[in-house]
């Protein structure tokens, strides 16, 4: 809320400038968030408009963003049959996320990202989701309850679940397409998913209850093979493909410590390296992980304190983290066939004349690639 307050301040700064009167700025379409589904003819494009009414001195009691829907051939072309509903153009320099339905996203989603990636008035600081088996309308429509921008709730979800909890991903538009438009390279990309009934989520009832008809969560990572959706990483999957590329900022990692307890760490520091061994054939790579934990809960209902049994909770959680990363290779090497942690980028770099000998068959060779990984876990203190 912050943000669009922040813009529309701005925004009747400039026009009361130019001699424009207030009610100027409330023409403008203020885009807060874009819903990519599937269409026969094209795509369907699915825009979030911020009411600028709620936001004054004296707010009006209308809903916070109003959602309109339109088909094109093209994402452009939807857009521009957007204008039919609106005063003035659509203003597209501060919305937050683009959600794409998972229908679309298995056909591919290049062709739906290029406008936004090459339109000039698009900033690219926005976050790309895909709506696991719901349509990105259903959820666009849903009205939030810890933010009444929908658009903006669903960017600090996932902010929030990537930062404490590690099972999302903070990627923008130049990543995507940059990955995309790479050789054998793959991405992966959060995911949402609607927990009860989106249509009954739509009312503002949905904002009076204790327990929302629908709830917007994320769940974690959606597995692409160059730009199609072929899967998904649920989230001690996703923490761990984070572990690899280095991207946890904290997690807790639960360890079965013995048949009557299980402990809980705190991720408080954590470094990843990935070693390419440029002598071996077919490739090899090390998996360097370095993690400084807390040790912050032991079901057994005591947290002892001896350095032996901090040496067991070490070793314990050593074995869990690298437990859970291999289980995350052999499903992208075994299941998927599919190097979405882009190994495939540092054979082109550091061995490009190899790579060249390879790229055709890379995926065949990813399946035998060896992979080993090392843990080191150091506890450093026992409180939360």
């Amino acid at each position: 809320m912050k943000k669009i307050s922040t813009l529309l301040f701005f925004l009747i700064i400039v026009f009361s400038l130019f001699g424009c009167a207030r009610g100027e700025t409330e023409k403008i379409a203020i885009a807060t968030a874009f819903g990519l589904d599937k269409s026969e003819n094209g795509v369907k494009v699915s825009c979030q408009v911020l009411n600028p009414h709620v936001l004054g001195r004296f707010p009006r009691e209308i809903a916070a963003v109003t959602v309109y829907q339109e088909e094109g051939e093209t994402v452009f072309d939807a857009i521009s049959k957007l204008s039919k509903y609106f005063q003035s153009d659509i203003f597209l320099s501060h919305f937050q996320v683009i959600l794409i339905s998972e229908e679309l996203a298995r056909e591919g989603i290049e062709p739906y990202l290029n406008f936004f990636f090459s339109n000039i008035s698009s900033r690219h600081k926005f976050l790309t989701i895909v709506t696991k088996g719901i349509t990105a309308l259903e959820v666009i429509n849903i009205q939030t309850t810890l933010n009444l921008i929908p658009g903006i709730s669903i960017e600090q979800k996932l902010l929030s679940s990537f930062k404490y909890h590690g099972t999302s991903r903070e990627v923008y538009i130049d990543e995507i397409i940059n990955d995309i438009r790479t050789d054998k390279a793959n991405l992966t990309l959060s995911s949402l998913e609607v927990h009860g009934d989106p249509k009954k989520g739509e009312g503002e009832d949905n904002l009076k209850k204790p327990t929302p008809e629908a709830m917007i969560s994320l769940c974690g990572l959606a597995v692409f093979k160059e730009d199609k959706l072929i899967g998904w990483l649920n989230d001690i999957e996703s923490i761990a493909y984070n572990m690899i590329m280095g991207e946890i900022k904290t997690t807790v990692i639960p360890v079965k410590f013995d048949e009557e307890s299980t402990v809980s760490i705190k991720i408080n520091k954590f470094k990843s390296k990935i070693e390419y061994h440029k002598d071996k054939k077919p490739p090899a790579f090390t998996i360097k992980v370095n993690v400084e934990g807390i040790y912050s809960e032991d079901t057994s209902g005591k947290i002892e304190r001896t350095p032996e049994h901090i040496n067991k909770v070490q070793n314990k959680t050593q074995e869990e983290i690298k437990r859970i990363i291999q289980s995350c290779i052999q499903k992208s090497q075994n299941v998927y066939n599919t190097d979405f942690f882009n190994f495939s980028k540092k054979i082109h770099q550091r061995n490009p004349k190899y790579w060249k000998e390879i790229k055709d068959n890379y995926d065949q060779i990813y399946k035998n690639i060896n992979i080993n990984v090392e843990v080191k876990v150091n506890i450093i203190r026992n409180r939360y």
